[in-house]
């Protein structure tokens, strides 16, 4: 998936970079969570149900939060 590159990069181009450094760190919180009791419990395929539900997670605040962060400039 990398719809979240581009969506990153239009971030970057309005100079909103704490912008995406704050929903990353939310996504990275959430993931070493989650990742604790998936790994704990299915191994790899929670280590890799973990990057996806992280992956999908950015993407969608990302989107949510597009018109809020990029409508002001």
């Amino acid at each position: 998936v990398f719809i979240h590159l581009l969506l990153i990069s239009e971030f970057y181009k309005y100079n909103k970079q704490m912008s995406v450094a704050g929903m990353t760190a939310v996504v990275a919180f959430i993931q070493i969570i989650v990742g604790y009791y998936l790994i704990r419990d299915y191994h790899i395929e929670g280590a890799l149900g973990t990057k996806v539900l992280g992956q999908w997670l950015i993407i969608i605040l990302l989107l949510v939060f597009r018109k809020k962060h990029l409508s002001h400039t």
